[in-house]
């Protein structure tokens, strides 16, 4: 087994670098520092593991084949440096472990105000002593015996960093786990949990079994004596550990898409119940409050009218009634939501342009409808269904603003389709000049004429009255 490994040495630490390196790189791309996860807000640490570790691994088999081919004092360095790697790779660990690990203390040891910094510090005071030990003893202790130095530093990489990154690390994976499987992510869930138990055991063979040394417990628990009982160098197992590692964290990272398709239905629902929210807003615009407005504009002329003109007041007074049974059965039908009658009986249109035009003559407005009734007809429901607070809103504005004694009503077939027209003689305006965020009529209708497929304008100047006028194409 011992010439099998020596022969196989450099592929067994190629496939173990490999491993981390390519599960660091995944991360790396993978990362989302906007997720909401809270591991994602640490993983660039894991990344930054595994890639340096991989290139760490990677130096046992380079870093020899230059003896030959380098001197003495680059070759030292190319040691110190891999050495050095080796070490900063366990920091970045450490520092993992400890960040996902205080994620999930208890509310009482996470409310101590020192954590964060205790947590961010530690693994760079650990590394900082290391540094320090690694070029004292080389002096101190090991002035004449560079191999056993380097051995030396490796063996306090591992009792200081790799040890206690791993298993915090495995701690951590392990609670982000349970997280993942509560927020119904079953495969994630398993993914994590194996990687959870493979950062354990690693947490053994890069930990705990380190290079010989005359102190316990590295005189018992080493890799010579790792290998005299089972018979298989330890580096094998951590390059298992390497591959396992890879594949379950990589498998995990599909957490990254399930989220994002999450956020995204979410915000689609957000978005259907935001434009619920517009449509009931324009449909109680150009309905319910449409006829509320009408209704105080009534009674403002039977206030007038009480005293002198019974007979027309009487008629006010019943106008009035009408419009309250409408808007009580509008009010109706949004509480238990019943579909307007308007949805599936277009000729609803041509009795509620009668009611408009009745009403605007009660107020002195001169009303003319011209009306195909073959148009009608044949009108499609939903395009009926949009007309109707289209002509409320375009008669209401006659008779909020616009000052008219005189107003056209057409609907007609022609040539590319049916047109739609509403034209009074009034004062006219500005249309540039309407801010649409306040008075939302104009906006509404050009809503609703897109949401027909038509094409909707409206023409207007001071003291040239108003147009309103919208075409539907026949082939929509």
């Amino acid at each position: 087994m011992t010439e099998l490994f020596t022969v196989h040495r450099p592929l067994v630490f190629f496939s173990y670098g490999l491993s981390f390196f390519v599960m660091g790189l995944t991360v790396a791309v993978q990362w989302r520092g906007i997720s909401r996860l809270r591991l994602a807000q640490n993983l660039w640490l894991l990344a930054g593991f595994g890639l340096l570790h991989g290139l760490a691994e990677w130096g046992y088999v380079f870093v020899p084949l230059q003896v030959g081919y380098l001197g003495t004092g680059p070759f030292f360095t190319l040691k110190v440096i891999h050495a050095t790697l080796t070490a900063v790779s366990f920091a970045f660990l450490l520092a993992f472990g400890l960040r996902v690990v205080s994620a999930y203390l208890p509310p009482s040891l996470a409310s101590w105000p020192g954590l964060p910094g205790l947590v961010r510090g530690l693994p760079v005071a650990v590394m900082l002593i290391w540094s320090l030990s690694f070029a004292a003893v080389r002096w101190l202790v090991f002035r004449n015996d560079v191999e056993a130095w380097f051995e030396a530093a490796d063996l306090w990489a591992r009792y200081l960093m790799a040890l206690p990154g791993a298993t915090l690390t495995a701690a951590g994976l392990f609670a982000q786990a349970r997280e993942f499987r509560d927020l119904g992510y079953p495969r994630v869930w398993r993914d994590f949990r194996g990687a959870a138990a493979v950062f354990a055991f690693y947490a053994l063979v890069a930990g705990v079994i380190v290079p010989g040394a005359p102190f316990f417990p590295a005189s018992v628990i080493n890799q010579d004596n790792f290998f005299r009982l089972t018979g298989i160098p330890v580096q094998v197992f951590r390059a298992v550990c390497g591959l396992l590692v890879a594949i379950s964290v990589i498998g995990g990272m599909e957490v990254f898409a399930l989220e994002t398709r999450r956020r995204l239905e979410e915000a689609e629902k957000r978005q259907a119940a935001l434009m619920e929210r517009v449509q009931i807003g324009r449909d109680l615009h150009d309905g319910l409050l449409q006829d509320l407005y009408g209704l105080s504009l009534h009674l403002e002329v039977i206030g007038q009218l009480v005293e002198g003109d019974a007979a027309k007041a009487k008629a006010e007074i019943t106008a009035i009634l009408s419009t309250l049974r409408r808007v009580t059965r509008s009010a109706r039908s949004y509480v238990l939501g019943i579909p307007p009658t308007t949805l599936t009986d277009p000729t609803v249109l041509d009795s509620r342009l009668h009611e408009l035009a009745a009403e605007l003559r009660l107020m002195g407005i001169q009303v003319e409808l011209s009306l195909d009734q073959e148009a009608l007809r044949v009108l499609p429901p939903e395009v009926a269904h949009q007309l109707v607070p289209v002509a409320q809103e375009a008669l209401g504005n006659v008779k909020r603003h616009a000052g008219a004694t005189r107003v056209e009503v057409c609907l007609r077939r022609q040539e590319k389709g049916l047109l739609f027209i509403v034209h009074d003689n009034g004062r006219g305006f500005l249309p540039d000049a309407v801010d649409e965020r306040v008075h939302r009529g104009l906006a509404n209708m050009r809503a609703r004429a897109g949401q027909m497929g038509a094409r909707w304008e409206v023409r207007s100047a001071p003291g040239h009255g108003t147009e309103v006028r919208m075409v539907l194409d026949r082939d929509r």
